[in-house]
């Protein structure tokens, strides 16, 4: 399979499907393994009990830096919007920073001054993108195989029927 930006990918399966994908893309590093990272952007937020994600998408849409890498494509906004859904279920408010790679560069770092328990979540766009065509894939393998059966069903009862017919 060809790749495909991320937004096309999202078009070809469901809601469902990407969130369990990207949850199974999130990684929980030791803050300290990690804290010399250089991010393009980061984010300050306090979140206790809840992240505002609505709220941070909107700091992230003004920022300049954002918005030069995703000239190109929304795949850190794509993923962020998913992990937003996902926030509650794997309790993100919890964890010291929520870090965004693309192809092993830090994009977004967001860090959360209310927790210091030494663990952050980190996600790779181009891992939940490959994920996803992995998921892809497998569909277009199996709707192939029905097909397959399909078509070779359809030719035995033909088969059948022709040879009822001449006896």
């Amino acid at each position: 399979m060809t790749e495909m930006p991320l937004s096309q990918l999202f078009r070809k399966v469901s809601t469902e499907v990407r969130k369990n994908v990207l949850a199974s893309c999130v990684t929980f590093p030791r803050t300290e393994s990690i804290a010399n990272s250089k991010p393009l952007v980061t984010y300050t937020i306090d979140a206790a009990t809840e992240i505002d994600f609505q709220q941070l998408r909107l700091r992230m849409s003004q920022d300049v830096e954002l918005i030069v890498i995703s000239a190109r494509d929304s795949d850190v906004f794509l993923t962020l919007d998913i992990l937003a859904e996902l926030a509650k279920e794997l309790n993100l408010h919890l964890f010291d920073r929520i870090l965004i790679y693309r192809s092993g560069i830090l994009i977004l770092c967001i860090i959360n001054t209310k927790r210091e328990n030494g663990r952050s979540a980190c996600i790779e766009i181009k891992d939940f993108q490959h994920r996803l065509y992995k998921v892809l894939d497998r569909n277009r393998n199996e709707s192939l195989t029905l097909l397959g059966i399909s078509v070779a069903t359809t030719a035995v009862i033909l088969a059948a029927a022709t040879i009822w017919k001449s006896a």
